[in-house]
């Protein structure tokens, strides 16, 4: 009899941890599903809409998988690695991903050819994104905003050139005309002048036109008219004027 409850009570015993350990075993599973559903929202600014990445898995969707429940309790994120303008970066659910600070490019995976050198301790950082779907897009884009900059650049280059060009053309054409306008002074002047009278400081004289007018070799005055009150003394011979000087004006 005593033999028969033990194996009975032993039999019980066997069924209940057997239950216990499925019972056990299927909400690990629940709880590793519930997990494995959990997605973070994010907004992507290149693409102007909303994706969602896996909280437990280095994957981003656009569209929340069936199943999928949106939870955004607030993680932290650190900087684990460095290599150049790239970071290394790991959250509290054990993610990895990749940040370029000058791009502003995410990536899951390691950028090819990089060698990491870890930082510690590590560092908390604030206001990043996990990578999104299709991250060629970004990196397109990217793209697109350096060669828009180097396009930029260029015609600023261009514009700054050719306003060089521009003016050096302006002070070109002003010195022309400059020594054009000094050439055409000289060549009005450029008759043969002469010294035919003199009274004091003022000279009368002659230019190869036969035109006579008084010049003052103090002030440097000229005038068409004999100044009043002066008897002029002829010069013989006449003398040739070693200067052009400056006719009296018309």
């Amino acid at each position: 009899m005593t033999n028969n409850i033990s194996k009975l009570a032993s039999n019980i015993n066997a069924r209940l941890n057997a239950l216990l350990k499925k019972t056990t075993t299927k909400k690990n599973n629940n709880t590793k599903q519930s997990m494995n559903n959990k997605w973070r929202k994010n907004y992507n600014d290149e693409e102007k809409k909303y994706y969602y990445t896996s909280l437990t898995k280095p994957i981003s969707s656009w569209e929340l998988p069936p199943g999928g429940v949106v939870n955004n309790s607030p993680a932290k994120e650190y900087i684990i690695a460095l290599s150049g303008d790239w970071q290394k970066i790991e959250d509290t659910n054990g993610r990895i991903w990749y940040f370029n600070t000058k791009l502003k490019d995410y990536d899951w995976n390691a950028p090819a050819g990089l060698v990491f050198t870890n930082v510690n301790p590590k560092q908390e950082i604030t206001n990043v994104k996990e990578p999104p779907p299709n991250n060629n897009t970004a990196k397109a884009n990217n793209k697109a905003k350096a060669n828009n900059k180097a396009k930029v650049n260029s015609t600023a280059k261009v514009n700054s050139t050719a306003k060089v060009n521009s003016t050096a053309k302006v002070n070109s054409t002003a010195k022309v005309n400059s020594t054009a306008k000094v050439n055409s002074t000289k060549k009005n002047n450029n008759d043969t002048e002469y010294i035919i009278g003199k009274s004091g400081t003022w000279e009368r004289v002659e230019n190869g036109k036969g035109n006579t007018w008084y010049y003052n070799t103090k002030t440097s005055a000229s005038q068409w008219n004999a100044p009043a009150g002066l008897v002029f003394t002829n010069v013989n011979p006449r003398q040739k004027v070693p200067k052009n000087l400056e006719e009296p004006p018309k």
